[in-house]
């Protein structure tokens, strides 16, 4: 129990009403449970191969998910990426230059929030991006940061109305 809180920071406790022992989600990082989260749904594809008789899995497109260690890196290290991204009311991709910021959840969607032409705050969702280029050129400006709390204080979802176009 103590190497798993201690590796994984996740919090194990035993239930005496239950006499079970459980993760005490109050003293885990929610994305912790996330992850374990992500995790059981791992293991359900290791079960017998009968699995497909009674569990049915939507057919459907990745995520983009693929694209989080990347991101993850060239926000680590102040790098720019260039990204080919197809909007959701766009007939063809776009290529864009962009300052990663943040990487942000919301209802199982990831999202790249990040400083376009050196200026423009935009979100781009994971599940849009066409190819990922992390280039080898830095952020341009020093000292620029980015409060991604206050930045979404008071929101609900990934738009704010602060970034939207007049």
């Amino acid at each position: 129990l103590l190497a798993i809180r201690d590796l994984h920071c996740i919090e194990i406790k035993f239930n005496k009403r239950t006499k079970k022992y459980q993760i005490n989600e109050t003293d885990t990082p929610p994305v912790k449970m996330e992850l374990l989260a992500s995790f059981d749904l791992i293991n359900a594809f290791h079960l017998p191969k009968s699995l497909g008789d009674f569990v049915s899995f939507d057919v459907r497109k990745a995520k983009g998910t693929e694209y989080l260690f990347g991101l993850v890196y060239a926000i680590q290290n102040s790098i720019l990426v260039k990204i080919t991204y197809q909007a959701f009311t766009a007939t063809e991709a776009n290529t864009h230059w962009i300052e990663p910021l943040v990487i942000k959840e919301f209802k199982n969607r990831w999202y790249l929030i990040g400083r376009v032409a050196g200026e423009e705050i935009n979100r781009f969702a994971f599940d849009r991006i066409l190819d990922l280029d992390i280039s080898d050129r830095k952020k341009t400006k020093k000292g620029s940061s980015f409060d991604v709390r206050a930045y979404y204080q008071g929101v609900f979802g990934i738009s704010n109305e602060l970034d939207q176009p007049s």
